[in-house]
């Protein structure tokens, strides 16, 4: 089994000394992978607790991958449709190359950008996962 920790990549608490701090630790703790979030666009009443504060997602694991050795950097998820494509598709790719090829990448459409409500989320996403093996293979699901 591998173990994964989610990173806060906003609010107060994502300052470049506590991801750094947090992202040593895991890693010296033998922790596989850690994992940032992804929101461009925050609703005033949906902030998270982050006080509007929401670090980009790919800066934050370049900058992670500079600073870590062997765990895995990961995204859950990266909201594509608010990303230019050929752009996006660079930043992966740089990543990639510069991390040795630790980028984990977990995708998805975003919910609240579609008016999709939150709490229709995981009816949204229990739909999701039983059409998924129709649409893709595992191995393209599993992929590292």
């Amino acid at each position: 089994m591998k173990l994964g920790l989610y990173l806060r990549n906003m609010g107060p608490q994502s300052t470049r000394a506590t991801l750094l701090e947090c992202a040593h630790a895991a890693e010296a703790a033998g922790i596989d992978d850690l994992w940032v979030a992804d929101h461009i666009a925050i609703p005033p009443d949906d902030a998270e607790g982050s006080g509007g504060r929401y670090l980009d997602p790919l800066a934050t694991l370049a900058y992670l991958a500079g600073a870590t050795t062997r765990i895995g950097l990961g995204t859950g998820v990266l909201v594509l449709p608010y990303r230019p494509a050929l752009a996006t598709a660079k930043w992966l790719a740089t990543i990639q190359e510069l991390s040795g090829g630790r980028l984990l990448l977990g995708v998805g459409a975003g919910l609240d950008g579609r008016g999709v409500p939150r709490r229709r989320c995981a009816e949204v996403a229990t739909r999701c996962d039983h059409g998924r093996d129709a649409c893709l293979p595992q191995s393209v699901l599993c992929q590292r």
